[in-house]
């Protein structure tokens, strides 16, 4: 009986023990091993756009599957009719302007011509930069368990009052890196409530989640508003970055009172100038 009594104490213990462990799955999903590559999927969007709902749809899962090495970046292109406001009445629906000189940029880099539209950190599929949203999540599943070549480290301390940000940036290279590279600084604004279009019952499937149409309260995420660090970011590296060597850049601005504190976070990635690859990226709200 002692010998019985043991026993189930130590498989009690032993499967207690075993959920304190943290697990390599996500709902069945493998997660890529501390220290693998961490990729942007950059969703070019529109409110006027049918189809775009599905798209964001299929990239936030993405990112909620593969919640340390996925980010959505969703950026809103100067694309007649699909961006642009319907009106200019305030409050309307399909008034707001969510175009900025950063997407217009974005947008002549990936060749967008058509929403929904997409790339994963510029990864080449099928020799092209930039794809359609079916192919986001098969993209990113091929390269986030590959090894990191440079790892990206943010520190912020944000001011409520003034809103003044100040931002330390530390890179890391773990392999010799051949090009001209450029860290990006970008404001990004989550969950703000606003009219969408969803689905054309012909060639732009609607996000079933949602009845086809305009949706009054759409949830539009991860927003990019502005870039803090320029245009195009700054140079951190021309020629070759060593392998070992490691830089920090300090940047400092302030935070618009157009977005909401606590919806924003800041994007730091760092990217190859000629081929447009994001080498990494990483996420920190401004409001922990």
């Amino acid at each position: 009986m002692k010998i019985k009594f043991i026993l189930f104490i130590s498989i009690v213990s032993f499967l207690w023990s075993c959920d304190e462990v943290e697990k390599p799955f996500s709902d069945g999903i493998v997660q890529p091993p501390e220290g693998s590559r961490r990729v942007l999927i950059m969703d070019f969007t529109g409110h006027n756009c049918a189809g775009c709902p599905a798209a964001a749809r299929s990239a936030s899962t993405t990112a909620e599957d593969y919640p340390n090495n996925v980010f959505v970046l969703s950026v809103h292109p100067d694309v007649d009719g699909l961006t642009n406001p319907l009106t200019e009445v305030e409050g309307e629906p399909f008034s707001t302007e969510w175009r900025t000189p950063e997407g217009n940029l974005m947008q002549g880099w990936f060749n967008i011509e058509g929403l929904p539209f997409g790339s994963v950190s510029a990864i080449e599929d099928n020799e092209n930069i930039s794809y359609a949203f079916a192919n986001w999540r098969p993209v990113a599943e091929q390269n986030i368990f590959d090894e990191r070549m440079v790892e990206l480290e943010i520190e912020i301390a944000y001011d409520s009052l003034s809103r003044e940000i100040d931002i330390s940036t530390d890179i890391s290279y773990f392999q010799d890196i051949e090009g001209n590279l450029n860290l990006m600084l970008a404001v990004v604004e989550n969950n703000i409530e606003d009219w969408q279009k969803n689905g054309n019952g012909v060639d732009q499937p609607a996000d079933p989640n949602f009845t086809g149409g305009d949706i009054p309260d759409y949830m539009h995420k991860h927003i990019l508003r502005t870039h803090l660090n320029g245009l195009e970011g700054q140079q951190v590296s021309s020629g070759t970055s060593a392998s070992g060597s490691s830089f920090e850049y300090d940047n400092s601005s302030v935070i618009s009172l157009d977005y909401v504190a606590e919806e924003v976070s800041i994007y730091a990635y760092i990217y190859n100038t000629e081929t447009l690859e994001i080498l990494d990226v990483v996420e920190k709200h401004i409001i922990e």
